[in-house]
């Protein structure tokens, strides 16, 4: 059962070096055939490579991550759903983000199957 009281917490700021090398990582693991990502000296990132962000957070320590509040079980969890929104051009490489994360809604809902799934919304605003 997630704890409720969580909803709207807030991490500590933590930044994020966009590196060259870990954009073709990404692509190399998403399979892109973008030609861009390998040849390009200052490659965009590939519009989900932020996703990654959860490992910057981490290292940045506890206070960056207000996931681990929620007590929610991962191990029965589904990622459901994800948004980009770029306002102007996504980072290329060599650009430092700054990253914070919140803890948005947190809900319950009827299963078809009998019981109940826990949703919980977590937001992550970067910025240049």
């Amino acid at each position: 059962m997630a704890t409720r009281q969580q909803q709207g917490a807030v991490g500590e700021p933590f930044t994020l070096d966009i590196e060259r090398g870990k954009i073709r990582e990404f692509a190399a693991a998403t399979r892109s055939g973008n030609s861009a990502y390998w040849q390009d000296e200052r490659p965009v990132v590939p519009p989900t490579f932020l996703t990654t962000q959860m490992f910057w957070q981490t290292w940045a320590g506890e206070a960056s991550d207000p996931w681990r509040l929620v007590e929610l079980n991962q191990e029965r969890g589904m990622h459901a759903e994800q948004e980009y929104l770029f306002y102007g051009p996504p980072p290329r490489a060599g650009t430092r983000l700054t990253a914070q994360s919140r803890i948005g809604e947190i809900y319950e809902k009827q299963s078809t199957r009998g019981g109940s799934l826990t949703f919980a919304g977590h937001d992550h605003r970067v910025s240049r």
